[in-house]
């Protein structure tokens, strides 16, 4: 598809999108063993009576919810994560000149 990449510019490039399904799978697979492993370490973190600090790249992904008697549970911010896992896998590559799919693909590798 042609696009101009930044307002200020009056020329169009091409883009193009793919999906890696392989990478795509890796990178949700890694995402969701870290966020589990994350979550995990917020009981621990409880139970010394410690505040519940969540890494940056989570505070999106994870939620601290008062509980019961003032205790806090941690539960996943479903609408965002989607969002992240729907991201996963894809890229895009421009090009001044309006190349198919493939052959842009066959020059990047």
């Amino acid at each position: 598809q042609k696009v101009s990449l930044y307002h200020s510019c009056d020329w169009e490039d091409y883009v193009t999108l793919y999906f890696d399904y392989q990478n795509g799978s890796e990178r949700i697979t890694a995402l969701l063993n870290n966020l589990y492993a994350a979550r995990s370490k917020a009981p621990r973190q409880m139970e010394r009576g410690k505040e519940v600090i969540l890494e940056g790249k989570y505070e999106d992904l994870l939620v601290v919810d008062e509980a019961a008697e003032g205790k806090q549970k941690i539960s996943l911010n479903t609408e965002n994560l989607q969002k992240v896992i729907n991201e996963k896998g894809l890229y895009s590559i421009v090009s001044s000149l309006p190349f198919t799919p493939h052959e842009i693909h066959s020059l990047y590798q």
